[in-house]
């Protein structure tokens, strides 16, 4: 003989079992109300406690170029002895994947730091952070003699002026520097700088997007300048050589009607 357990529940014990779960409740109701309370109270002060974040977005869409249109423009012209391919080269520097280390680099974010604030044109966007960070005494503590102008060249900074800067952008690339692609289908690029300045936030994600940009543009006039300068180079080539046959023809053609 075998025994079964039946585990169903009617919807009378299950009413029955939340009647009885509310009783208890109501029965410990000051335990209940001194745990919501205590809650509220630590979301309250934490918040009031926690230093709040300001994030300063952009967002832009990236020029997909295509180099398939050279393509027949390429061997037409490779059998001419000219190379174009080089044309389309400049676009590879630029794929998104390629922008985005790029605006994680040290390099864009040393610039951003060593440029002028936009609200203050004599403060470095450096020492605003220095100033926002509580940090400025300890730079100068650290230095020898005590210069902390980073307003002049770069050449001439000393090697604690290296580190420090060095230092803060290690911290901005890990700690506030977000570069993100929302899409993998779009070429849609978001450049975000949280920090708990609302002021440094913006001008810092707006100094850096500038900076990239203009390193963007001049890269790409000066690869499209040096491409235009060797297609014109090979194709002044090609044309001495076809003035020279035509004209060695000429001279040929001369010569027969002569005899």
């Amino acid at each position: 003989m075998s025994l079964e357990s039946d585990d169903s529940i009617t919807l009378r014990e299950l009413i029955g079992r939340f009647e009885s779960f509310i009783k208890y409740l109501i029965s410990r109701w000051l335990y209940v109300a001194l745990g919501v309370i205590s809650i509220s109270l630590t979301l309250v002060l934490y918040n009031f406690i926690k230093a709040p974040s300001y994030t300063a977005k952009t967002s832009f869409v990236l020029d997909n170029e295509s180099s398939s249109g050279l393509g027949q423009l390429s061997s037409l012209a490779s059998l001419a002895g000219v190379n174009v391919g080089g044309l389309s080269e400049g676009g590879s520097l630029f794929q998104i994947d390629n922008i985005q280390e790029l605006y994680r680099s040290r390099r864009m974010i040393e610039k951003t730091l060593l440029t002028p604030t936009k609200h203050q044109s004599d403060k470095l966007l450096i020492d605003y952070y220095g100033e926002v960070e509580n940090r400025t005494n300890k730079w100068i503590d650290k230095l020898d003699n005590g210069d902390l102008d980073f307003n002049k060249p770069r050449e001439e900074f000393t090697r604690t002026q290296d580190s420090l800067l060095m230092e803060v952008t290690k911290k901005i690339q890990k700690s506030n520097l977000i570069v993100s692609k929302p899409s993998r289908k779009l070429s849609i690029l978001e450049v975000a700088v949280r920090h708990k300045n609302e002021f440094f936030a913006k001008e810092f994600d707006q100094i850096l997007v500038t900076n990239v940009n203009e390193f963007y543009v001049d890269t790409r006039t000066k690869k499209a300048r040096e491409n235009l300068q060797l297609l014109q180079s090979q194709t002044d080539s090609v044309k001495r050589v076809l003035d020279q046959k035509i004209y060695e023809l000429d001279n040929k053609y001369l010569l027969h009607i002569n005899r």
